[in-house]
């Protein structure tokens, strides 16, 4: 794990914004009803950037990474967007290039030192930076100031993208309207104990839930993750293991 500041934050991390949602359940909210929207977004946005294990608003932060010796270097935050600096314990590297934007790596031909520690024995490492390498020792020497993340809806209209932007992926967003809606039609529920929500509409057409079935709550998804299994379900490709 890197150690990470962030330099310009995201202007939102709110993963959709309150038109969508008001637009994908047919609703006519009051102010109080809107707000309530608001809170919600902002709620499971955090709820899914931990269950992902990442950030995704597009923002500028520097980290100190860990190195093992290979030829790329993997950064936490991704896609990139911009490298502004790349430094090894405080001196300048320049001969790299982004191998992936999408997954954060970027690659060295001559490899990326190993920045473990040393121990009194010998070991037959490659490009080790003691002569006397401690695997499980490795200290966060690089220092990588990087624009990372995704343009989101939730952004200001004046936000000025990068030439290399990505907007967020549509499944993302969905998983995030699923669990607003199910949030919102369950927030004065027993812990959502009605079962998934299948449909919401406020304009006069009852909201209506999917049947809890016996396997799905064995699976326990909900249980374990907070959220419904559609969204898991879309947020699976997008999680980090960490």
């Amino acid at each position: 794990m890197s150690i990470q500041s962030i330099t310009t934050p995201a202007p939102s991390q709110d993963l959709t914004t309150v038109a969508t949602v008001v637009e994908e359940m047919e609703m006519t909210c009051t102010p109080a009803q809107l707000r309530t929207l608001e809170r919600k977004i902002t709620s499971v946005s955090s709820q899914i950037r931990n269950y992902c294990h990442r950030p995704f608003g597009e923002e500028r932060v520097t980290m100190n990474i860990k190195s093992y010796g290979s030829t790329q270097l993997m950064l936490e935050r991704f896609p990139i967007v911009e490298i502004h600096s790349v430094a090894f314990d405080g001196e300048p590297v320049t001969d790299f290039s982004i191998d992936d934007r999408g997954a954060g790596f970027l690659y060295r031909r001559n490899g990326w030192v190993w920045t473990t520690g040393e121990f009194a024995g010998g070991f037959p490492g490659g490009a080790p930076r003691v002569a006397h390498p401690h695997p499980g020792s490795e200290e966060a020497l690089y220092t990588v100031d990087v624009t990372a993340g995704y343009v989101l809806s939730s952004f200001p209209s004046g936000f000025t993208p990068n030439a290399n932007s990505v907007d967020l992926p549509a499944e993302i967003e969905e998983a995030a309207l699923i669990t607003v809606k199910d949030a919102y039609a369950n927030r004065g529920g027993p812990g959502g104990a009605r079962g998934e929500v299948s449909s919401v509409k406020t304009t006069g057409v009852a909201i209506s839930y999917a049947v809890r079935t016996a396997s799905a709550m064995s699976s326990q998804v909900r249980a374990a993750t907070g959220l419904p299994v559609g969204a898991v379900a879309l947020l699976t490709p997008h999680v980090v293991i960490k």
